[in-house]
This record gives C-alpha cells, structure tokens and sequence, in this order.
C-alpha cells in the first residue's frame, strides 16, 4: 500500500512511530515490510493524481500525428547532415509515435539534438509545438538548442497571479499536437 506520513517519522527512524494515513483513515506502521511508498500526505494524493493522468496519456492512440515518423526522421538526417545513433533516433521516433514519452540520459548523450530534431519534424509536417521549461534560462537554452519558441512552464499555462490559478488546465486545455517540457528533473 502506498502510504501518506502525516505527524511522526517511519519506523526506525527516531524510534516514534508513524502516523499512516489512508483511504481517509489512520493508523499506525507496524513494519516497513507494509509500506511501498511513503511521502508527505498531500504528496501522496498528488502523486496519484499524476499516476491516474499518466495511465490515461499512455491509453491514448499511437500515431496520432499522422506523420510517416521513419521517413520524417531520415529526412531530418539529410536535412542537417546529422546521422542520429540508434538511441536517438529511436527516442525521436517513440516519441513522435506514442502519446507519452520520457526522454532521459546523462551528460552528453544527445537530448538537446534528440529535442531539436522532434521540433524540427514536428514543425515540418505543419503541427503545433509546444516547448517549455521550469525556469527562463533553462527555456532560453530549450529555445537555443531547438531554434524554435519556448517558454517557462507558468507563462505556457497562463498562471494568473492574482487568482493563483493557471488559465490553462483541464477545463481550458493547451492547444497544440506536441508538448515538450524540458529539465523536468527542476520539478
């Protein structure tokens, strides 16, 4: 069971037990070996939340841009003369097919060119693209690297300062065909 902490800390640590906090109940951590999540209680609600989004994102259809994604990827590799490795054009090609995709990996391994060329085709076969980031600098260096427009996370969605609330959400959803949310390790 995934677990909320709300006063006290996991056992073991400090020797008081935790207070669990459950399908709006409490009770206490008898053993770790019960827990497979821990996190701060609204934490937990959040991270549902996402899990519940992310599983309806993952459902969606696949190919959804009607975009020939082999022929648009070699295209792109004549274009600019930039032959892509294996894992690069096979993380362009997943995630110009399927409606979720994570793109990860360490230092130098291609994600800004990997980036770049999913803008590029996106905007080749004339559909909205959509580039931000958590900060303005980290937006700056998404823009540089991809030669296309981008934003911090909070002017995307229109956050209004004065209600505190986003203008774009799931009532009045982002109009575009592919988001691109960079540095998401910042969240």
């Amino acid at each position: 069971r995934q677990v909320g902490i709300g006063d006290g800390v996991p056992p073991g640590e400090g020797g008081a037990p935790a207070t669990v906090l459950f399908n709006g109940g409490q009770a206490p951590i008898e053993s770790r070996e019960e827990v497979i999540g821990v996190g701060l209680a609204g934490a937990v609600e959040e991270s549902r939340s996402v899990t519940v989004r992310v599983d309806e994102l993952r459902r969606l259809v696949h190919g959804r841009l009607g975009i020939d994604v082999e022929n648009a990827v070699s295209l792109f590799e004549v274009d600019t003369s930039m032959p892509l490795p294996t894992p690069q054009r096979d993380a362009v090609k997943n995630a110009l097919t399927h409606p979720l995709s994570v793109i990860t990996g360490g230092p130098g391994v291609g994600k800004p060119t990997t980036v770049r060329a999913i803008a590029e085709i996106t905007k080749r076969h004339e559909r909205t693209l959509l580039l931000c980031a958590p900060t303005g600098r980290a937006a700056k260096r998404l823009e540089e690297s991809t030669g296309h427009s981008a934003s911090t996370i909070h002017r995307l969605l229109d956050w209004q300062v004065g209600t505190m609330q986003f203008g774009h959400d799931t009532h009045n959803p982002l109009e575009g065909h592919v988001l691109v949310v960079d540095e998401v390790s910042m969240l």
